[in-house]
């Protein structure tokens, strides 16, 4: 596959996706279980190319010819190991005078403020860890669990 074509399929150059595959391979890589395992490298090209499309999960197993069910677990495993593998060059967490930088913006933003002040502080952090787990999952942070394990927006049930 050629740069552009390869840079347009998964959003990133060649050069970074090998990266990216040396610095994951050792999270994700399993020992064969049968005669056609699925290769780390299209493990990692399968996920990237969910990531970067947003495509259906059953049109991704169908354009690698794999199983559905595959394809959910190959996107779970990987995500998890993208995350482990770059966590700590990437994603920095905050040291001492930090936190009262990102307490000071928070309060200075939030809407609900004078309300929160009178609320604990640990439910504080909770309920804005809800929403950035959201904001990544796709979520927009107003739905409730369901009795199914689903979720439906907030004040849809009494």
């Amino acid at each position: 596959m050629d740069t552009e074509r390869h840079f347009q399929y998964f959003r990133m150059s060649a050069g970074a996706f090998d990266d990216l595959l040396r610095r994951v391979a050792p999270h994700i890589q399993h020992k064969p279980s049968h005669s056609a395992p699925v290769s780390v490298a299209e493990r990692l090209a399968v996920t990237l190319r969910y990531l970067a499309t947003g495509m259906s999960q059953q049109a991704l197993a169908a354009s690698y010819k794999l199983g559905t069910a595959t394809v959910s677990c190959i996107v779970r495993e990987v995500c998890a190991a993208i995350w482990t593998a770059l966590e700590d060059e990437f994603v920095a967490f905050p040291q001492g005078e930090q936190w009262e930088g990102i307490r000071r913006e928070f309060w200075e933003m939030w809407p609900h403020r004078v309300y929160l002040q009178k609320v604990q502080p640990s439910c504080v952090f909770f309920f804005c860890l809800t929403l950035a787990l959201g904001s990544v999952s796709g979520s927009d942070g107003n739905s409730a669990p369901t009795a199914s394990g689903g979720t439906a927006p907030f004040g849809a049930y009494p």
